[in-house]
């Protein structure tokens, strides 16, 4: 019982650890020290746990240092951060499936080297398969990471159609047209896969149709 007493209070522990560690590193400098630190492989290293308090916690915390300075991106893929992300996105729990996603949508934002590593070790159908999920929360999370999966990158934007990613994301956006964070997130994701191409963009907006593309221009949304 002692045992077992300790490892629970030791859990606790590091998921208070790695919620405060988040809410710190909200502000550059901070995101920046920790990184300086050595504190970025404590915070993958809580993604083995089996405690679904401790992964959120932990993915909040690679959410906000990967968020409030850019170096701190390349850094958590090179300690080994995007695989374990990538197959919590298979997780039972919604609430970490949502903030694996969320953690995805930020280390690959503008990182063609990370884009292109989560889509070598399948984090693409995953995703695809949380769009349908029946939790918004989790559907507008992956949405959201599909959006910087294929932003500027015309090989992430191929596979995330050829995986049939466009479908979903329609669906998704006209079963809450007035919902503004699948506003945002799925039409965000959607223009991210119809990329500079032209004929891309009209099969889009055909399949969006007009009715929808009303809605969004209508949107009180500043973000679409």
């Amino acid at each position: 019982v002692s045992t077992q007493s300790t490892g629970g209070d030791k859990l606790k522990v590091q998921s208070n650890a790695a919620t405060i560690l988040s809410d710190v590193c909200q502000v550059n400098d901070n995101a920046q020290k920790v990184a300086q630190e050595g504190g970025i492989v404590p915070v993958i290293q809580l993604l083995s746990s089996w405690l679904p308090t401790v992964l959120v916690s932990a993915m909040k915390g690679l959410c906000q240092l990967g968020a409030n300075y850019e170096p701190n991106k390349e850094e958590i893929a090179k300690k080994g951060g995007l695989q374990p992300l990538v197959s919590l996105l298979e997780n039972s729990d919604p609430q970490v499936q949502a903030e694996s996603a969320n953690a995805l949508t930020v280390v690959c934002r503008e990182s063609e080297g990370n884009q292109n590593f989560i889509i070598s070790i399948g984090g693409i159908p995953p995703l695809v398969k949380l769009v349908q999920s029946n939790n918004i929360e989790v559907q507008v999370s992956a949405a959201g990471a599909l959006q910087s999966l294929a932003q500027s990158n015309a090989v992430s934007q191929t596979r995330i159609a050829e995986l049939g990613g466009v479908n979903p994301l329609i669906r998704l956006l006209k079963s809450n047209p007035r919902n503004l964070d699948v506003q945002e997130r799925a039409s965000g994701a959607l223009w991210a896969l119809s990329g500079d191409c032209p004929s891309k963009q009209r099969d889009i907006g055909t399949k969006i149709g007009i009715e929808m593309l009303i809605v969004l221009l209508e949107s009180k949304s500043e973000k679409i």
